[in-house]
Parts: structure tokens; C-alpha cells; sequence
């Protein structure tokens, strides 16, 4: 049995007006949020704001911090939720999913990466194309309704 591989990455559901955009990755085929990799010595913030910027051309700011704590050099965003599971067989990805708003909603589109992308309503989620998983849509759903409350 070949050994598992296990990789750290972020993605980051970014809302603006109620909506969350979603890209159309290519090599995947699947409707995700913008997100990746975390780099040899990079913090999980400094890669999403990085993978955000090489993706769809947006700057971001991430909506959930701890409280500051006296003595602490920095502060690093709360994921809302976090999980692991499969890319290929034996590679895994363990996920922090981060909530982020963004001012602007034009996207610029790293086309060898991306076939696409939308802002969408929950409403829209199960109309995409393919569809994502059920762990998907209820991860989606949540981050929605967590930016109309927070009014992003």
C-alpha cells in the first residue's frame, strides 16, 4: 500500500453582496473557492492572500480574528471551518477554510488554472455544473449565510 501524502491549504470563501465566488478549477473539475497550497515558510494567511492575488487578481481581508492578547506578536485569521480528505488516493489535503470579503468583484482569471467562476446565492449552488459534493454545498451554504449576517 503506497504511503499517503498529506498537504496543508486554504481557501478562502470570499463574499461580497451575499454572494460567494467559486472557481471552476481545471485540472479538477470541480466548482471550489479560491485557494492552494501553503509554501515552504509561509503562513496560511500570507498563502491565501497570495493564492487570491495569482487566482482571480482580488485583495481580501479575512472577517474572523481572535481577540488580541497581550504579548502576542501576531494575530492570524480563524478558519470557520477546517476539514481533510482526498485528492487522489493516496494524497490528501488538510483544509482551513477562511471567511474574506472583497470590495470588487471583477475578476481577472489565472486561465491555465481556471475554467471559470461565479459569484453565486445558495440558491445557485445546485444548479452548478458539476455539482459539488453534499460536504461541499453545506460548507458553501454556511459561508453564505455567515456573510449576510455579517452584512458582507
Amino acid at each position: 500500500m503506497p504511503k499517503e501524502t498529506l498537504d496543508i491549504t486554504v481557501a478562502g470563501c470570499i463574499i461580497n453582496s451575499g454572494k460567494l465566488l467559486l472557481i471552476h478549477h481545471q485540472k479538477l473539475d470541480k466548482w471550489l473557492p479560491v485557494g492552494g497550497h501553503i509554501d515552504e515558510n509561509e503562513t496560511p494567511d500570507d498563502a491565501l492572500l497570495r493564492e487570491v492575488k495569482e487566482e482571480v487578481g482580488l485583495d481580501i481581508e479575512f472577517v474572523h480574528y481572535p481577540s488580541p492578547r497581550r504579548g502576542n506578536q501576531n494575530q492570524f485569521a480563524l478558519p470557520f471551518y477546517v476539514n481533510k480528505h482526498h485528492i487522489t488516493e493516496d494524497h490528501l489535503h488538510y483544509n482551513l477554510f477562511y471567511l474574506c470579503s472583497s470590495k470588487r468583484t471583477e475578476i481577472k482569471i489565472a486561465e491555465k488554472e481556471l475554467k471559470g467562476y461565479r459569484w453565486v446565492e445558495e440558491k445557485d449552488l445546485r444548479d452548478l455544473r458539476p455539482e459539488p459534493n453534499e460536504g461541499d454545498l453545506i460548507t458553501y451554504s454556511e459561508a453564505i449565510r455567515l456573510g449576510k449576517e455579517l452584512r458582507l
